[in-house]
C-alpha cells in the first residue's frame, strides 16, 4: 500500500500545440517532446477511454463465461450479471477505460496527477538517486514512480532528453530511455512553489493489449503531464478521513450513511452527496495469496 501519502520559461518556442490540445512548448533548438500529439485534447485525462478489438473480445469472453458458469449465483453482482444480459460485457469494457488519480501528500510533496491505467497496488521505493522515498503505482500494463527528483543516476539508460514549458510547471525537462522498453521520465517544479518532483512511467505499447496500447511517451505527454495540479484546489471541496491505518479523501459535504460487512470480507462505508453515492471498501490481504499483480511488468533499477 502507498502508505498514507497517496490517497494512489519564457523562451522562444519551436512549436506550439493548438489551444484545444496539450500546450507543450519547447525552446528553440530543443527536440520536440516525445509522444506529444496535437490531436489529443488537453483534458483527455479526465475522460480517458480505451476500447480496441482485443478489449471487445475479452469482454465478450467474460460475458459468456459469466452466463455459463454462474448457475447458482452466490453474491449480489453475480445475480445482477445473470439477470441483466449484456451488463457483464459493459462492466468489463469499462475496466479497460479506467484511470487512476494519484494524490501525493507527504511532507512538502503535495500534487495530484492521473494515469490511464488500472491501479492494482502501491509501494514505497527506497532510492539513493532521489532525495527521499518514491511512491510506485502498479497497474496491469505499467508502473509509475512519483516523488522527489530521481533522474541523476539514470543517464546511462537515456536515449534523448530535452526541456519544455507547460502552464503551471517551471523548470520542466524530460528524458526517454533506450531500447525496446518504453520508459519516460519528467522533472518539474509547480509554479509558485519550491518543490521539484520527478515522475517515471513505464508501460503500454503492445497493440494487442486490451488495457493499454499507447507507448509510455504518449501517455506521459498527453495524459500525465496535463493532469498535474497542486493539491490546494482539492482541499477546497474535499478532506481526508482516517480509518485506522487507512486514509481516503471524501467530499466535504458527503454524509456517512452506513457501515457494513459484505461477503464476510469487505468492510464498507457508504457516503451520500447530492446526486452521488460513494462506497469505500477495506479488506485484509491474505498473506497466503501469491501476488500476481506485477506479472507483466519489469522493475526499474534505481541505485
Amino acid at each position: 500500500m502507498l502508505r498514507k501519502s497517496i490517497i494512489m520559461m519564457a523562451l522562444a518556442a519551436a512549436f506550439t500545440m493548438n489551444v484545444n490540445a496539450v500546450q507543450i512548448e519547447v525552446p528553440k533548438w530543443q527536440p520536440p517532446v516525445p509522444g506529444a500529439d496535437a490531436n489529443i485534447p488537453a483534458n483527455a485525462y479526465k475522460n480517458y477511454s480505451h476500447i480496441n478489438e482485443k478489449a471487445i473480445q475479452e469482454a465478450e469472453i467474460f460475458s459468456a463465461k459469466v452466463q455459463k458458469n454462474v448457475e447458482k449465483p452466490k453474491v449480489a453482482i453475480e445475480k445482477v450479471f445473470k439477470e441483466k444480459t449484456g451488463l457483464a460485457q459493459a462492466v468489463k469494457l469499462g475496466e479497460f477505460s479506467e484511470s487512476t488519480v494519484i494524490l501525493l501528500h507527504e511532507g512538502k510533496n503535495n500534487i495530484r496527477l492521473s494515469v490511464p491505467n488500472i491501479s492494482l497496488r502501491g509501494d514505497t521505493v527506497e532510492s539513493k538517486s532521489s532525495d527521499g522515498l518514491l511512491f510506485a503505482v502498479h497497474g496491469y500494463t505499467g508502473i509509475l514512480l512519483v516523488g522527489p527528483p530521481h533522474g541523476k543516476k539514470i543517464n546511462k539508460y537515456i536515449q534523448n532528453e530535452g526541456i519544455y514549458t507547460y502552464p503551471g510547471l517551471e523548470n520542466a525537462s524530460w528524458k526517454i530511455f533506450k531500447g525496446k522498453t518504453h520508459v519516460m521520465y519528467t522533472e518539474f517544479t509547480p509554479s509558485k512553489t519550491k518543490t521539484t518532483y520527478g515522475i517515471t512511467y513505464l508501460g503500454g505499447g503492445d497493440v494487442k493489449d486490451p488495457y493499454q496500447d499507447k507507448f509510455a511517451e504518449v501517455v506521459m505527454s498527453n495524459y500525465i503531464i496535463p493532469s498535474i495540479e497542486p493539491l490546494s484546489g482539492l482541499d477546497n471541496y474535499s478532506h481526508v478521513k482516517h480509518w485506522d491505518n487507512f486514509s481516503y479523501r471524501i467530499p466535504k459535504k458527503a454524509k456517512l450513511v452506513s457501515e457494513a460487512m459484505e461477503d464476510n470480507k469487505y468492510e464498507v462505508r457508504t457516503y451520500e452527496d447530492v446526486g452521488v453515492k460513494i462506497r469505500v471498501l477495506r479488506f485484509r490481504i491474505d498473506p497466503n495469496i501469491v501476488d500476481k499483480s506485477l506479472a507483466k511488468n519489469k522493475f526499474l533499477p534505481f541505485e
